[in-house]
């Protein structure tokens, strides 16, 4: 018999109930997944944006445990912010980089290949989502979301913004329609989640085919608001005085200076784009950064995270979601 210790800390300890409980498993997850089965909802929330340790060390939910081992569950404290090494990407700022590296290198690809990647992208986003779903207990119906994030792209090469229009709409039936597959489908919330995955993914996608569909000066600009964006949420993120209580300097706050001085520095280094007009794109885009990492909090931990990282490898990518169909409506209206 494997027996762990899960030792629980702040609000996961007081959600339980106890600092502690000895649990009988061979890996992390299936520690996890116990202790999920053992206490309430607010306890299965609080856990999603923990952080887990094992000995002593940050692990995942694939490692396995021995006799003795201990499990620690920390969550974010109390001013919000998870005390980080400022030196040390984390696994999701550095899958999200590559991303953003993947997708500008595509620049120098044909249009046609550019959709392909959008596709990819978005649909890494919509497997990263369920996944990070899935260690709270909860589920989403992924083939459905991804129809409909996949349609995104594909309608917008074909048809133009009325393909965009045409998708997001079929995005939201494709779940409905579905749920008459299974019982497993036929709940508010699987409905709900897989319904929101579906048309931000088709959003999204679609948004990112239109960009580039319009200009190549537009979709410089937009990954250059995207980079300096993710690198001044990732600073903001990693602050040095995890325990503060107020911060002068949180996510939001950069994401609309880091997406200012993108949009601006964006005039100088593309031809046609004039500084009010990039500077009015950018404010649009940072608002919708906001509120695509909101969404994406709000889904993968059921809580709208502002000051902290949401848990997952793809994480950095929730923003641009809603961000790159800010961007293309803002685009067409001031560029």
């Amino acid at each position: 018999m494997t027996v762990a210790t899960l030792r629980l800390f702040a609000s996961l300890r007081e959600a339980a109930g106890t600092s502690s409980i000895d649990i009988d498993a061979d890996t992390v997850g299936a520690v996890l997944d116990e202790a999920i089965a053992q206490f309430d909802d607010r306890f299965a929330a609080g856990m999603a944006t923990a952080q887990t340790w094992l000995n002593g060390d940050p692990t995942d939910r694939d490692a396995t445990v021995g006799p003795n081992d201990e499990i620690a569950l920390i969550p974010p404290v109390s001013g919000g912010a998870v005390a980080q090494s400022a030196s040390t990407p984390s696994l999701d700022s550095v899958l999200s980089a590559a991303v953003l590296g993947i997708f500008a290198l595509g620049l120098m690809l044909s249009s046609a290949m550019w959709v392909v990647l959008a596709v990819g992208g978005v649909l890494g986003w919509v497997w990263d989502v369920s996944e990070t779903m899935r260690t709270r207990g909860a589920r989403v119906n992924v083939a459905a979301a991804m129809i409909g994030s996949a349609l995104g792209a594909n309608a917008a090469w074909a048809w133009g913004y009325v393909g965009v229009a045409v998708a997001v709409s079929v995005a939201a039936i494709v779940p409905m329609a579905w749920a008459v597959t299974g019982p497993n489908h036929r709940n508010l919330s699987n409905l709900s989640h897989t319904a929101t995955l579906s048309v931000i993914g088709a959003l999204a996608s679609g948004s990112l085919v239109m960009v580039r569909l319009t200009s190549l000066e537009q979709t410089r600009m937009l990954l250059l608001v995207a980079g300096l964006t993710g690198l001044g949420v990732w600073i903001a993120t990693r602050q040095t005085n995890p325990t503060a209580q107020v911060s002068t300097f949180d996510a939001n706050t950069a994401t609309v200076g880091a997406a200012l001085i993108g949009g601006i520095a964006s005039t100088f280094l593309t031809k046609g784009i004039s500084i009010p007009g990039a500077a009015l794109v950018a404010i649009v885009t940072a608002l919708g950064m906001i509120a695509g990492r909101s969404v994406g909090s709000l889904i993968r931990t059921d809580q709208v995270l502002h000051t902290t990282t949401s848990p997952g490898r793809l994480t950095g990518l929730d923003s641009m979601t809603v961000g790159v169909a800010a961007f293309w409506v803002a685009a067409r209206w001031f560029l």
